[in-house]
């Protein structure tokens, strides 16, 4: 049986799809991202772990769609950005993964600063974001604090690049994932040579970049004697999950929104032209001269799993939404103010009462996570009401969650056909690899339809609002 593979890189789990030609998603494998101790600040994952948890995450889609490896016969991935590793001039690694969470990046050098705010900045790279999670603030901290490993350094490669490089033994990268660097051209596709001049960086030791979507290569050795694919396979590069995660809940066929409620929160709006501004990142689309628009919020997803973790842990998440359905809006007067994760204790939540329960305090998270999409929405789209807007991440398998941000956002939010957008996404780019379809939009058509729509409701809108103003209170006053 002929089937293509997606892998989805990403921050909290890695994750392959298997997918036959009508679009079935016959077998999924998901592994929690292998990263070490996280205690002492460092978030790293060992080479060999993490080949490890893509063969295993390979053969338990195959095994759970009943093909075998030697079955796939294309090839893509999505994937977290600014998570790299250094290697040698043979290629060897010198150092682990280090994932974009790890914050040994330098926050004062007048390199990184002297880019930063340097003025073309914004209109060269696309983007305004500055801080310790990019990588190449790592890399300034191993050029400062590590000198003898730098001095070793002959090649750069992102997670993403990393797994292109290996399976198909070419150094290539896909321009998305190397736009959010911070020192790539995105208006003329290339690296910025004015800041790798800055940071040290010889362009040599970069990837081959092209945009998302190219069909770059096929399958080598490494892919054979390991993973147990074909040598030969056609390989098509990726890109950024949330970018690709969009094009496999249906943006450009369904919507042209997405919002993906995950370790953070981030919108996606697509196509726009290219206006930088302070508050967003630009991409390149699929489509030359097309580019896509995110925004990002760190209230996302994560204040739920750190809730169950630390106060429910004998529940099951799909157990607390079920808890947190059967609470009103509002939860009673309980508010979670945003990022309730950065403290230990309960010390984030507003209006404490003793009949609060473990439904309570998860469906305040919730609420508090909606009202920060609808503030990105809001910036994104200041003028527009009713929306349609494709729901990604690990927080559209919550249909409470759904409507609760359907209800404070005043929006539609839509559930695709797909469970697993990122892998799907890249799982249609593996097709038009294979050679299926003509283009990722011609898959979309054939493979995607939607599932469920979560629109705003009957609640009462006065009552929202008045609600809305005491969370905006509670956020003044605490904050």
């Amino acid at each position: 049986m002929d089937v293509v593979l997606g892998i989805d890189l990403g921050t909290s789990y890695f994750k392959a799809a298997v997918v036959n030609r009508s679009g079935a998603l016959l077998g999924l494998g998901r592994s929690a991202v292998p990263v070490g101790d996280t205690s002492g600040g460092t978030w790293e994952v060992e080479i060999d772990r993490f080949w490890h948890s893509i063969k295993t995450i390979i053969d338990e889609a195959c095994a759970r769609g009943g093909v075998k490896p030697f079955d796939i016969c294309g090839v893509s991935y999505a994937s977290q950005a600014n998570s790299f590793l250094m290697l040698d001039a043979d290629y060897k690694p010198l150092t682990p993964i280090i994932l974009w969470p790890d914050n040994r990046g330098l926050k004062n050098d007048n390199e990184l600063n002297g880019l930063w705010v340097d003025k073309e900045y914004p209109d060269i790279t696309g983007m305004s974001f500055k801080g310790s999670e990019f990588a190449i603030a790592k890399v300034r901290w191993f050029q400062k604090k590590m000198p003898e490993l730098w001095s070793g350094v002959r090649h750069f490669m992102t997670i993403s690049d990393y797994l292109a490089f290996k399976l198909t033994d070419k150094p290539i990268g896909d321009s998305g994932t190397a736009s959010l660097l911070g020192i790539y051209n995105l208006r003329d596709s290339r690296w910025w040579g004015k800041a790798l001049s800055a940071l040290n960086i010889p362009e040599s030791y970069l990837s081959q970049t092209s945009r998302p979507g190219t069909v770059a290569g096929i399958t080598a050795s490494f892919a054979s004697e390991y993973l147990g694919l074909i040598s030969g396979t056609p390989f098509s590069l990726g890109g950024l999950d949330h970018h690709i995660a969009a094009l496999g809940a249906g943006a450009g066929q369904i919507s042209g929104l997405s919002e993906s409620t995950g370790t953070v929160l981030a919108f996606y709006q697509s196509p726009v032209s290219f206006k930088p501004d302070q508050l967003s990142c630009l991409g390149p689309s699929i489509t030359d001269g097309e580019y896509y628009r995110l925004s990002f919020n760190d209230n996302g997803g994560r204040g739920v799993e750190w809730y169950r973790s630390n106060f429910a842990e004998e529940y099951s998440l799909p157990e607390l939404d079920n808890m947190a359905a059967g609470i009103s809006p509002g939860s009673d007067g309980l508010i979670a103010l945003p990022e309730v994760f950065r403290e230990r204790d309960l010390s984030r939540f507003v209006n404490v009462k003793a009949s609060h329960t473990h439904g309570h305090y998860f469906r305040a998270i919730m609420e508090s996570t909606a009202v920060s999409l609808s503030s990105l929405i809001n910036r994104a789209c200041p003028e527009d009401e009713n929306l349609r807007i494709l729901a990604t991440g690990g927080g559209a398998g919550s249909r409470i969650w759904l409507r609760v941000k359907a209800m404070v956002t005043g929006s539609d939010l839509i559930t695709s056909s797909s469970s697993e957008p990122a892998a799907y996404g890249a799982a249609m780019l593996a097709s038009v690899a294979a050679g299926w379809f003509e283009s990722s939009k011609d898959a979309a058509q054939s493979w995607v339809n939607i599932k469920e729509i979560f629109t705003p409701g009957k609640n009462s809108r006065k009552e929202l609002e008045k609600w809305l103003v005491e969370y905006q209170k509670a956020v003044k006053k605490y904050e």
